[in-house]
């Protein structure tokens, strides 16, 4: 008899979504099935940690009522374990920015593509 491998799996909640919304144009997503998926017969899911951090009620209402309805549907299957943090925003500092021409470099700013202003 073999006994599975216990497995337990972290995701990134915001890095995740993004990258489905991006690259599969969805955001529904069956979590149990992907990882089944990923994983062999000898090994089971004990838990899945989806971490994530509520988006400003104040400032993005509907994206903040979507959030909260997807969080809900995390909370109805019981492999799901969601822990919640909170955002903070913070000025930015020194960049990494790897050149392909001659490296990593440390940038003092940032400017937007669109508007060309520096964003500090």
């Amino acid at each position: 008899m073999i006994i599975p491998k216990r497995v337990y799996v972290y995701i990134d909640g915001s890095n995740f979504y993004h990258l489905l919304k991006l690259n599969y144009n969805t955001i529904r997503v069956d979590f149990v099935k992907i990882i089944a998926s990923l994983l062999n017969t000898e090994e089971e899911i004990i838990q899945i940690k989806y971490y994530n951090s509520p988006v400003s009620q104040q400032e993005e209402p509907l994206v903040y009522a979507n959030q909260l309805r997807f969080f809900e549907k995390i909370k109805k299957n019981p492999l799901l374990e969601l822990n919640l943090g909170r955002l903070v925003k913070r000025k930015i500092n020194k960049i990494n920015v790897v050149c392909e021409n001659c490296g990593l470099q440390i940038a003092e700013n940032v400017r937007c593509p669109k508007c060309e202003k520096y964003i500090s």
